[in-house]
């Protein structure tokens, strides 16, 4: 049992390490584009932005009306930035 949570701690440490060596995140006044946990591009439209929460730990959850979910992490240079603006979409998507 031991061995077998060993190998798994060290697979998941692997892969946190490429993960967020390859993050990226992409965002206009339309859109959002972030990888993944399982290294995939996923879309998010600013229009369908339900919420944004803090965790409390590492990451920032995105909701939209179509039911995906990101996991943007806090780490990222300009947080603020990106917060700011997708704050203001929700905002807007809101008062419709």
């Amino acid at each position: 049992l031991t061995l077998w949570f060993g190998r798994l701690l060290f697979i998941l440490i692997i892969h946190n390490i490429i993960y967020f060596s390859i993050y990226e995140l992409r965002y206009d006044g339309e859109r959002i584009t972030h990888l993944s946990w399982f290294y995939r591009r996923v879309e998010l439209a600013m229009s369908g932005l339900l919420s944004i929460r803090d965790d409390g730990a590492y990451f920032y959850i995105l909701r939209s009306e179509d039911g995906k979910k990101a996991y943007i992490p806090k780490h990222l240079t300009d947080i603020e930035d990106f917060l700011r603006v997708v704050r203001t979409a929700i905002a807007k998507n809101d008062e419709r």
